[in-house]
């Protein structure tokens, strides 16, 4: 499975379950792109989580691209990315949830 294919997988389920939020634990990209149409299908998929009322927490692995296409993009008001400079905390109080991390530098 590819995995944009995983990707679009995972959100159909977590809005077909209503899930509260989805926490994505590093390696988003493998390394830099040759065109933007990686990032901007993340940012589409995230989108879809978005309408579905679900939060994103996501930190960078090791393997994920730290260049200006990354820091270019637009990510929906759902989607948070934690710091890979320091810890950094993402609060869902309506859940009462708190999710505590550091990207991979």
């Amino acid at each position: 499975m590819e995995a944009a294919d995983a990707l679009r997988k995972l959100v159909e389920l977590a809005v077909a379950e209503e899930v509260k939020f989805v926490l994505i634990s590093g390696d988003l990209f493998d390394g830099d792109w040759k065109d933007q149409h990686t990032g901007l299908f993340l940012v589409s998929q995230l989108k879809k989580l978005a309408d579905a009322g679900i939060p994103v927490c996501a930190i960078s692995g090791n393997h994920d691209a730290d260049g200006n296409i990354t820091r270019s993009l637009r990510m929906p008001p759902n989607a948070t990315l934690l710091s890979a400079k320091a810890p950094q905390t993402l609060l869902l109080e309506d859940l009462g949830v708190a999710i505590h991390g550091q990207g991979f530098a």
